[in-house]
Parts: structure tokens; C-alpha cells; sequence
């Protein structure tokens, strides 16, 4: 085995992640949130919003307000989880969570005649922006402890196995659909989908509650910092072990790799390509990604079973593709290319997909449009990846505002809902489809940037040390070290 690998292996020895409180109770939070958001706000929210107004500008104009509420509280979150706390951030992102549920479950529930249509879509808004200062918050902060917890070098890992326990979480939501549209009916009508609406919300609360449990004494110390970080540091010490008896002869540092990244103000503009890249990817995407749902009941005319069940397959498929880049990234091409090339492939299926609509709309079947769409969420699949690489070249100190401006890229998936909606409405959904088709390339292309800053091994974080003194530290050292660095 070479020092490489057993520098590697010793990492691991020395914390062990999936015993992390942060991460654990983040992975849980994930699952629970997904599952619950899946019911409601992947087919239902849009489709109920449309049977409420009748309207596909109001559906972008009451996404688009989340968007903005989520894009400002990411913000402030953003500040908040660098100059106070992270635990801090997530119990106010909880508390606005209670409160948007609170909101939706009087909207939806009460049935007092002076709450029209046109008072319950103002109150669907209100709805919207305290789940949109939610989203905001959590998003930020989640990120951010859960990128402290980890040990850098690992983070693609675990933000690949984050993001697939995502997208197989939220399959429960379509199946739940699938069931009460089998037995309430399979029509898109506004009562069925305020009953699976009102379900979906009790269902979150849950996970609400999970984000008042997360505590900033289990983040990692000198383990998790940036590879733009030079270090010189222990690599156990007490912030990431707690009371640990280290022998004089354990002087295990980090070293940061200078021969492989050289200038350190080249390293810092990674985190600024990447947010660029992301803010036209985001959106872009947010013309089209909140209108599916209509395209498939408007266009397609497939009914709430069948749209259901293209989101119970649609997270299986990216689930899958999101572990087969993570894999061609560590094993062949690394994270960059990966990325660019796998975000190319979806900008030209989103392309295929307005020719499709536009020359051969009639005689291409529906199944094949399916397919050209799944094949369009490559895009998304590289999410992991891309904050993973974010998280390894930005400082602990900034991680908080980064995840903040990261999490604010994905306000244009909602506030250029408002775009969306006004262009589907004037030239159709093939349109949309174009235009994001064209920014996401472009956003990949603008990637390429990245190539010469980024070294080919930037996922390894060396140690100065020889494995001799590695090998020579009592077992319960290590034993110790899992119990205090993971708080359970």
C-alpha cells in the first residue's frame, strides 16, 4: 500500500463521519424533508396555484415570491452562521418553517366564506414567503455545519450520498400522490389537491423540528478546513477530539498541497467562478424547472397518476447518474471535467427538447419526450459535486456567506419562475425550454475556467507525518476520538 493510500485510510481511522451527530441528523433531516416536500411541492403546488387563479403568470408570480424571500433570508444567513453561529441559524430557519406551516394549514383548512379564492392565493403567497425565508435559511446553514462536520477531502462522498438520499426521499411524495389520486380520482381538480397539499404540509413538520437538535460543538476543527487554508496544525487536537492524551511523539499535521495549487489568490477564485456559473445555471432553470408539472397536465394531457409516476422514476434515474459522475470524477476525470461535460449533456437535451416540440411535436411520442427530460436533469445531478468543490476551497471562517451566495443561485429557480411563467404564456413551453437550454451551456462553458485553477488530486488533504507515528498511538486514542467528534 503506498503513503498515499495509508495517509487516506489513517483519516478515516481518526473520525469516523457517519458517526458525526451534524451529519447524521442532516442526513435525517433530508430524507424527512424531501419525503414531505415531495408531496406537495414537486406535481401539486403548481397544478393547485393554476386550478386556484387560472393562471400560469400568477404560478411564476407566487414562486417567484418564494424565490425572493429565499433568496434575502439566505443572506442574512449567510452572516448570521459566520459571526454567530450556525445552531443559531437553524433554530431560526425552524421557527420560520412553524410558522409557513402554520399559514399554509389555515389557508387550505379554513373554510369561512369570506376566504375566496382570490384571499386563500394572497395567503398561498404569505405561505410561500415564510417557506421561502425557510428554505433560505436551512439551506445555508444546513450546508455549512454539515461541510464542517466532514473531514475535507471527503466531502464528495458524502454530498453525492446526501444528494442521492434526497432524490430517493422524495419519491415517497409522487407515491403518496399516486395513491390519494387513485383514490380521490385521477382529475386535476382543486379539492383533490388541496387534501394532498394539506397532507404534504402536516408531513413536514417533522423535519422542521429535526433543525432545532443540530449543535456547532460537533463540527470538526482543523479536519474540515480549506485546502486554500494553509496549515501547520495538529490534526488532532481538542476541538476535534475533546479530551484526548496525545503522546509528544504524535505530531501529526496538515500540510496544504502548494506544489499542486500553487498561488493561494488563484485557489480563491474558484468559489467565484463556480457561484457565476451557478447564478446563470439557476436562472435559467427557474423558467422551466417549476413548469413541468403544467407541461405534462397542459401539453403532454397526462393525468396526475401517470405525472406522479414520472417523478417517483425521475429520482431513481438522477440518483443514478449523480453516483455515475461521482464515480467518473474520482476514478477518471476529476470533479471539473465531470462536471462541465455532464452539464453539457443536459443544456443540449433541453435544446433536443424544444426541437422536438417545435418540428416534431405531433409524431414524437410521449415517452420520448420523457426521456429527452430526464436526460435534461444531468444538469442538477452535479450538485454534489459542485459543492463539494466549493466547500474544500473556501475558508470555515467564510463557509456561512459562500453558502449563502450558493443557496441564493437557487433563488433563480424560483424568482425566474416569474420570467418563465410570462414566456410560456406569450410563445409556449418550448420556448422556455430554449432559452434555459442556451444560459445552462453557457454556464457550463464558463466552467472551463476552472481547469487551470483546480489540481488534479484536490480532493487529497496530506499529512507531514510518517505512518510509523501514526502507528505507534494507543487504540484508544482512536476510540476516544470517535466519541467526543461526533457527539453520540
Amino acid at each position: 500500500m503506498d503513503e498515499k493510500q495509508v495517509n487516506q485510510d489513517n483519516n478515516e481511522d481518526v473520525v469516523d463521519t457517519m458517526k458525526n451527530r451534524n451529519v447524521r441528523l442532516a442526513l435525517l433531516f433530508t430524507f424527512l424533508g424531501s419525503a414531505s416536500r415531495g408531496v406537495w411541492a414537486f406535481v401539486i403546488l403548481s397544478n393547485f396555484i393554476h386550478a386556484l387563479t387560472g393562471s400560469t403568470l400568477s404560478v411564476g408570480f407566487a414562486e417567484g415570491i418564494q424565490g425572493f424571500s429565499q433568496c434575502i433570508f439566505a443572506l442574512v444567513a449567510g452572516v448570521a452562521a459566520d459571526k454567530f453561529s450556525r445552531e443559531f441559524s437553524l433554530r431560526l430557519a425552524g421557527a420560520f418553517g412553524l410558522i409557513a406551516c402554520g399559514v399554509a394549514i389555515f389557508s387550505l383548512k379554513y373554510q369561512e366564506t369570506w376566504l375566496t379564492d382570490q384571499y386563500r392565493y394572497y395567503f398561498v403567497i404569505a405561505f410561500l414567503c415564510f417557506w421561502g425565508a425557510y428554505q433560505g435559511i436551512w439551506t445555508t446553514s444546513l450546508e455549512t455545519i454539515f461541510a464542517d462536520s466532514i473531514a475535507t477531502g471527503k466531502r464528495s462522498q458524502f454530498s453525492t450520498q446526501k444528494f442521492i438520499l434526497l432524490q430517493i426521499a422524495s419519491i415517497t411524495g409522487p407515491v403518496i400522490g399516486i395513491l390519494l389520486f387513485f383514490y380521490q380520482g385521477n382529475h386535476w381538480k382543486y379539492n383533490i389537491l388541496n387534501d394532498i397539499f394539506f397532507i404534504g404540509i402536516l408531513l413536514s413538520l417533522p423535519s422542521v423540528f429535526i433543525l432545532f437538535l443540530f449543535r456547532d460543538k460537533y463540527t470538526l476543527g482543523e479536519l474540515s478546513e480549506s485546502h486554500a487554508s494553509p496549515l501547520q496544525s495538529p490534526l488532532i487536537n481538542d476541538e476535534d477530539v475533546g479530551n484526548v492524551n496525545k503522546d509528544d511523539h504524535f505530531k501529526i499535521g496538515y500540510n496544504y498541497i502548494n506544489n499542486n495549487v500553487g498561488n493561494n489568490n488563484k485557489v480563491g477564485r474558484i468559489p467565484y467562478i463556480l457561484a457565476i456559473a451557478d447564478i446563470i445555471s439557476g436562472i435559467s432553470a427557474g423558467m422551466t424547472v417549476k413548469f413541468f408539472p403544467l407541461f405534462f397536465a397542459n401539453d403532454l394531457k397526462l393525468t396526475p397518476i401517470y405525472t406522479n409516476g414520472i417523478y417517483v422514476g425521475l429520482p431513481i434515474a438522477m440518483s443514478i447518474m449523480a453516483h455515475g459522475g461521482q464515480f467518473v470524477a474520482r476514478r477518471y476525470f476529476g470533479r471539473v471535467f465531470t462536471i462541465i461535460f455532464m452539464s453539457i449533456g443536459g443544456a443540449f437535451a433541453l435544446i433536443g427538447l424544444w426541437a422536438i416540440e417545435k418540428y416534431a411535436g405531433e409524431s414524437t411520442p410521449i415517452n420520448v419526450k420523457i426521456i429527452v427530460y430526464v436526460l435534461s436533469t444531468l444538469q442538477h445531478c452535479v450538485r454534489p459535486l459542485k459543492k463539494s468543490l466549493l466547500m474544500d476551497f473556501v475558508p470555515k471562517k467564510r463557509r456561512g456567506i459562500w453558502n449563502a451566495v450558493d443557496s441564493v443561485t437557487r433563488f433563480g429557480w424560483s424568482g425566474s419562475a416569474i420570467l418563465g411563467g410570462w414566456i410560456i404564456s406569450s410563445y409556449g413551453y418550448g420556448a422556455s425550454f430554449l432559452y434555459t437550454g442556451i444560459l445552462q451551456f453557457l454556464a457550463a462553458v464558463f466552467l472551463f475556467c476552472l481547469i487551470p485553477l483546480v489540481p488534479n488530486n484536490d480532493n487529497e488533504r496530506h499529512r507531514e507525518a510518517s505512518v510509523d507515528s501514526y502507528e505507534s498511538v494507543d487504540d484508544s486514542l482512536r476510540t476516544t476520538s470517535d466519541t467526543a467528534a461526533t457527539g453520540w
